[in-house]
């Protein structure tokens, strides 16, 4: 089978089976809001496929910053684990695959 159709259908399996969860987070542009983020995700065992960081956004202030995230977990109960972990931690998150 050719590699890049079997990384095709192992990432859709993964996204059908409710293992990727793309969120976006918005959080202060001040050293460290990354690191605060990054950690409460670290603290749930999801694994971190992708981040990117947006300052560009029509919407925010200039002290914020938009964080996209990719991350992979263990299936619908540790998806609900992660986004209770950083709404508790303060964090205001949009899902963006639900």
């Amino acid at each position: 089978m050719d590699p890049l159709v079997l990384t095709h259908v192992v990432t859709h399996g993964l996204r059908a089976a409710g293992r990727y969860l793309a969120i976006k987070v918005t959080i202060p542009d001040r050293p460290g809001g990354l690191s605060r983020l990054l950690a409460v995700v670290s603290a749930t065992g999801a694994s971190v496929l992708d981040v990117v960081h947006v300052r560009t956004a029509r919407k925010l202030a200039l002290d914020e910053v938009e964080v996209r995230l990719t991350l992979e977990t263990r299936g619908a109960a540790h998806r609900e684990e992660v986004l209770e972990a950083l709404i508790g931690a303060g964090f205001v998150v949009c899902v963006e695959d639900a």
